[in-house]
């Protein structure tokens, strides 16, 4: 038995099916086993993957948040060194002193942002930045002890702390402090690197300047403008951060609000600042001393830098370490989800596994005790699977088996029943003599009474062949015994005992061989075919009238596939017999016929049992014919449709006669055009659908002018060619649905139907002109006539007959004639005579 045929689908694992056959089954389970263990280890290691990456991102965050808080805690130190440098160099003494502490306390500052620059491992990427940085904190720290002036220190040290807000911004960037969906966290990061850095510079800056130029006295228009640029800068830096921490206090209602201690005393501070800048500025002496402006500015300052050490710079770390513990839980979550479905998985393979195998050893311990000779053996498998259907296939093999050994006991009974019953004598001979030894007991109804049937000898049987068959009998067994009985013997014999009339067998012998070949006994079968050679002697004269009829007949099955075509068919149709057999009728169809057609036919074959009538069918050559076709049906006694038969003949010359007469009576045999006869009835027609569609004819004559000077100067078929190039381009410029027809001589008639307005003639009629005026080519010269046309139209107002129409059609053309030819004239009722 060869192997079951493998899925389409399997195709692209033929590689990995044919390695799995190598295996055992328990190595197969194993193998996907490892390949289930691997792939689960790669969604853990993803899911781990993705909780590390965000991991990354938020120590990155949190790491680049200290960071803006040691550079702004920087920042701020710088800035007041700037402004005790300034002041100082102003003429404040007092804070002459304050200077060496201050440079103190920008040095710690610098070492702190080190120190978090080196643990910040995945900021590497600023230490350049970093460099030029400190380059200019340096600066600012060397221009207080140099002699440069006042101002120049100032601008010093304001580059610096601009670098500084460069620096704080860029930190902002490579840590992707500013990279999250979260818009509360965003605004709280945003304004820890620019709203705070900008208005601590922004106050800062003033602080300095406004101080200094307090203690130098001097306040020119310059210094007054200057000032004032100063005050309106943290006007907008402090609108800006307002807006900033306002977004933020409805964003995180319970973190931060705009009545915060904190908030409130940076909001007062910058406003004291800037009143008493203001008033400074204009009045003298001053309304507060420079010493007071520096400590409320620094007041301010530290408010602010207190609202982000101690408010936005925790909340940020304490939002980001929020956001990476839902990460954290979810990615336990997926993992307890994973393991949970590994451990399931886990369970019913080894489930499965476990079904399996006890299956699997059910039946291989059966199959192999059935194999030892233990037919009793019956297998239980206990799942409801593949392998149960296979257990109950093996104890149905072995009840087939057995089955089979008790049949052997009653074979002899059930041969001798058959030998009894059936229609044939079956007989055996001996080989040497050819003496009967065994003839079934149904002998005697076909070949009549004998004595000891089972020792005939060979005279005995030829007895009961007709006398003129028994030699050719004899003298066949004798020859197929000289030639070492090989091959079958068969032959049709007459008998000779019935009285009621004649009889015919049909006997066949063949000899029986050991395994080494030799002839052991003829063995034989006598069978009575008297009704099935009457049969065929019918069938040979049925073929006989088949193949000489001179009408073309076709069978075919009740499915319509031609099982059978005469010689006249192929004369017929030009498709050979060969061509035809297993083919449809459909074959021969010429397309003239539509569907209804068709249908009609197999409906009074269906329901009549035949149909007879004409049809167009198409040669093989591609010309069509007529036949008259006859189909008939043939049934089975019980009434079941067996074969279809058509019987035809080729009717094509008489059709062709009919055709020619046809045209003889409605065409006109020079031009091709419709007659009167047939313009008749396309007028009819075309009035007919103007009644029912409320649409306009127009009936329009035509008279073509100088015609009979061509048939006078070059003669009647010149004339002839002019009338048949007019007529053709007479029709080719109108549509298909109008009529073209010649009265007679050089007269046409033009009908035109289904026209919504009188109007729609013009372009017509304008054709019409041009094609007549068109020259035509002769033999020996080139001629040119023109046309003039009367035109009438129906309905009208009173009822009116085709005859009429063309009277009134005649009338006008005459008018156009009359007025100069080559145009066309409308009939008007008052031109009726």
């Amino acid at each position: 038995m060869s192997a079951p045929s493998t899925p389409a689908f399997y195709a692209p694992f033929a590689f990995i099916v044919r390695l799995l056959d190598r295996l055992s089954f328990r190595w197969k389970f194993a193998t996907v086993a490892v390949v289930f263990v691997v792939a689960a280890a790669g969604f853990l290691h993803q899911i781990y993957a993705h909780y590390r990456a965000q991991a990354v991102v938020a120590e990155r965050a949190i790491g680049g948040l200290g960071l803006v808080r040691d550079s702004l805690a920087l920042m701020i130190e710088l800035q007041l060194q700037r402004g005790v440098t300034f002041t100082a160099r102003k003429g404040g003494d007092d804070f002459t002193a304050r200077l060496p502490q201050q440079k103190a306390a920008v040095r710690s500052g610098i070492e702190r942002v080190e120190a978090a620059l080196v643990r910040l491992d995945s900021l590497t990427a600023l230490h350049p930045r970093w460099a030029s940085v400190r380059a200019g904190i340096e600066r600012a720290i060397h221009s207080t002890e140099d002699q440069s002036s006042a101002q120049s220190s100032f601008d010093t040290h304001t580059a610096a702390v601009n670098e500084l807000l460069a620096w704080i911004v860029d930190i902002g960037d490579e840590a992707g402090i500013t990279a999250t969906s979260n818009p509360a966290l965003y605004h709280l990061n945003l304004a820890q690197i620019r709203s705070l850095p900008s208005l601590v510079e922004s106050l800062a800056n003033l602080r300095g300047y406004a101080t200094g130029t307090l203690l130098a006295g001097g306040r020119d228009a310059g210094i007054t403008s200057e000032l004032a640029g100063r005050v309106s800068a943290v006007d907008i830096v402090e609108g800006h951060t307002h807006n900033r921490i306002d977004r933020i206090s409805r964003l995180l209602p319970d973190s931060l609000h705009m009545d915060d201690p904190v908030v409130r005393e940076l909001h007062d501070a910058i406003r004291y600042v800037r009143n008493t800048t203001r008033s400074s500025t204009y009045l003298s002496p001053a309304p507060v001393e420079a010493a007071d402006l520096f400590d409320v500015a620094t007041q301010a300052i530290d408010a602010a830098r207190r609202l982000h050490v101690d408010h936005l710079y925790p909340r940020s770390v304490a939002m980001i370490e929020a956001g990476l513990a839902d990460v954290r839980r979810a990615m336990i979550a997926d993992v307890l989800v994973l393991m949970s479905f590994f451990v399931i998985i886990s369970t019913l393979f080894a489930a499965i596994y476990t079904s399996i195998r006890r299956s699997v050893n059910t039946i291989n311990e059966g199959s192999a005790l059935f194999a030892a000779g233990d037919l009793s053996v019956r297998v239980q498998v206990q799942s409801q699977d593949e392998f149960r259907h296979l257990g109950e296939q093996f104890n149905a093999m072995a009840d087939e088996i057995a089955s089979l050994v008790d049949a052997q006991r009653a074979q002899a009974q059930r041969l001798s029943g058959l030998l009894r019953n059936t229609p044939s004598v079956v007989f055996a001979l001996d080989p040497h003599t050819l003496n009967c030894t065994f003839i079934s007991p149904n002998a005697e109804a076909l070949l009549g009474p004998a004595d000891h049937a089972d020792s005939l000898d060979l005279e005995h049987l030829l007895g009961s062949i007709h006398p003129k068959d028994r030699a050719t009998l004899r003298d066949g067994l004798l020859a197929w015994r000289e030639r070492g009985f090989v091959g079958l013997l068969s032959g049709t014999y007459r008998l000779a005992h019935d009285a009621a009339g004649q009889k015919w067998v049909e006997l066949h012998h063949n000899a029986v061989l050991d395994d080494a070949g030799t002839v052991l006994e003829i063995v034989g079968s006598c069978t009575d075919i008297t009704e099935l050679h009457h049969a065929h002697t019918q069938l040979e004269l049925a073929a006989s009238v088949f193949s000489g009829a001179r009408e073309g007949i076709i069978i075919t099955d009740p499915q319509g596939c031609i099982v059978e075509a005469n010689a006249a068919c192929s004369d017929i149709t030009g498709w050979s017999r060969d061509e035809l057999l297993g083919e449809n009728p459909r074959l021969f169809k010429s397309g003239r016929h539509n569907p209804a057609f068709y249908e009609a036919m197999w409906r009074s074959v269906k329901d009549n049992g035949y149909w007879e009538g004409e049809i167009w069918n198409r040669h093989k050559s591609g010309r069509d014919y007529a036949e008259l076709l006859t189909i008939g049906t043939v049934r089975s006694p019980s009434g079941e449709v067996l074969h279809h038969v058509g019987l035809f003949s080729d009717i094509t010359p008489q059709k062709e006669a009919e055709e020619r007469l046809r045209k003889l009576a409605h065409f006109d045999s020079l031009t091709g055009l419709p007659n009167r006869t047939l313009l008749a009835d396309r007028m009819e027609q075309a009035l007919l659908q103007s009644r029912r569609s409320s649409k306009l004819v127009a009936v329009a004559l035509i008279d073509l002018d100088g015609f009979k000077a061509v048939n006078d100067l070059h003669g009647h078929d010149a004339g002839d060619v002019l009338l048949k190039t007019v007529s053709q381009r007479m029709t080719e410029s109108l549509r298909a649905e109008d009529t073209v027809a010649r009265l007679g001589g050089d007269e046409f008639v033009v009908v035109m139907s289904a026209l919504d307005s009188r109007s729609d003639i013009e372009q017509p009629i304008a054709r019409l002109l041009a094609a007549i005026n068109q020259p035509v080519a002769l033999d020996n010269a080139t001629v040119k006539v023109s046309g003039s046309i009367g035109v009438t139209f129906y309905p009208q107002r009173e009822p009116i007959a085709p005859d009429q129409l063309m009277r009134q059609a005649d009338q006008a053309m005459y008018i156009a004639k009359q007025a100069g030819k080559n145009q066309c004239q409308v009939f008007d009722d008052r031109q009726d005579l």
